[in-house]
Formats: structure tokens, C-alpha cells, sequence
């Protein structure tokens, strides 16, 4: 076998394990947050939610199937925060937000949140793909 063949027949075998690595890695970091017990959601740069822990779907009450797809917006409960939400999402693009805001059930019960959210960068672009935020309810 000529040696150029032998060097693309290793290149390729190295490239397809780093990509089982990083595939297994993956995998592994969504069931972490998928059954993490911090509610997490995460949504796409227009705000259409993406993803919703095990502990968000319950604390919302809903289904991933009910949610996945929908505005965000649909989650938050009136206009009881339309200053923190008017700009949350710009100072989330531009690097975190950190606050309080108000939320809706499924019921139409409302809670209070506070929240923690940070854009979702490209490894290799740096371009932002996602947002994603982390929560907990404020007891009563």
C-alpha cells in the first residue's frame, strides 16, 4: 500500500474516534441537564424554545411536545416585567442577564424566578446559535 494511502487511512480512522468521543460526550452532557434538577431551558436566537429540562417541564407543567417549538414569551406571565424582558434578550446576546421575572403555569398560576442566562457560542465561529438559562423559583 502506497504511504500516502496509509497516512489517509489513519487521518480518516482518527478523525471517525474523535468524532464517537465527541458524539459520546454530547450525548452525555444532554442527559446531565435533561435530568439535572436546576430547571434549564434553552431556546434559539429568536426565542423559540429549544429544550427544556426534566425539572422546567415540571415546574411549568407541561409536556416537552406542548412546549418544544413555542415562543418563549408563552412562559412568562403578562407584562408584569416588560422592562427586565425588553432587555434581557440584548444583554443575554451580549454576554449574560441576571434577574427576577415572573412566569405562567400551564394552570395560569404565576411564580416568581430568578433567572441566569447566557448566549450559546459555535466552537468554531464564535457566531451565538442559542440562548439558554438556568432558574430556580423564589418561594412565596
Amino acid at each position: 500500500m502506497p504511504l500516502d494511502s496509509q497516512n489517509s487511512d489513519r487521518d480518516i480512522s482518527e478523525k471517525l474516534r474523535r468524532q464517537k468521543r465527541e458524539s459520546e460526550q454530547i450525548l452525555k452532557l444532554a442527559l446531565t441537564i435533561k435530568t439535572s434538577d436546576k430547571p434549564v431551558v434553552a431556546t434559539d436566537t429568536s426565542d423559540m424554545i429549544l429544550f427544556m429540562s426534566e425539572a422546567a417541564l415540571k415546574l411549568y407543567g407541561y409536556k416537552s411536545l406542548e412546549i418544544i417549538g413555542q415562543p418563549v414569551a408563552m412562559l412568562r406571565a403578562g407584562d408584569r416585567d416588560s422592562e427586565a424582558v425588553k432587555n434581557l434578550l440584548e444583554e443575554t446576546m451580549q454576554g449574560g442577564w441576571k434577574g427576577e421575572l415572573w412566569q405562567k403555569r400551564k394552570d395560569g398560576s404565576e411564580f416568581k424566578i430568578s433567572m441566569s442566562s447566557s448566549p450559546v457560542r459555535d466552537e468554531e465561529t464564535n457566531a451565538i446559535i442559542g440562548l439558554v438559562g438556568t432558574f430556580e423559583e423564589i418561594p412565596a
